[in-house]
């Protein structure tokens, strides 16, 4: 029996060594993640992941790259979740919203953080980012 999909997007953004993080605080998604959301009706995939990374950061990407995908089985819906990476941007930075606060890390020093979200490392694997 086929599952209902849940389509999101997440993005990646890289300014020189750093990327930038959303740390989470919302309780279905705690942690260090990246940016992004749900797909919403009669929106194209790049239309949501340039909408929701508007919405969490407050900044304007113009070339989103797909890079990967990721899916989960979460109470009985199949996720799918695109990936995205980018590396400019326009705007000023919102330090948190009701997501969490966004934050530059160096990407050497992700490790370090610790507070992952769910698969954060298989995340930022798939999206070759050398953070280990």
């Amino acid at each position: 029996m086929a599952k209902e999909i849940v389509l999101t997007v997440m993005g990646a953004l890289v300014k020189g060594d750093s990327l930038l993080v959303q740390n989470r605080t919302k309780t279905d998604w705690p942690g260090l993640t990246l940016a992004g959301g749900k797909v919403e009706d009669k929106e194209s995939i790049k239309e949501a992941i340039k909408r929701e990374f508007l919405e969490e950061t407050g900044l304007e990407v113009k070339d989103w790259h797909f890079e990967n995908y990721i899916e989960w089985n979460i109470k009985g819906q199949r996720h799918l979740c695109l990936l995205f990476k980018a590396f400019e941007f326009k705007g000023t930075l919102i330090q948190a919203t009701s997501e969490g606060a966004n934050l530059w890390l160096k990407i050497k020093e992700i490790k370090d953080a610790g507070n992952f979200s769910d698969d954060f490392d298989k995340i930022l694997d798939l999206l070759k980012i050398d953070w280990r």
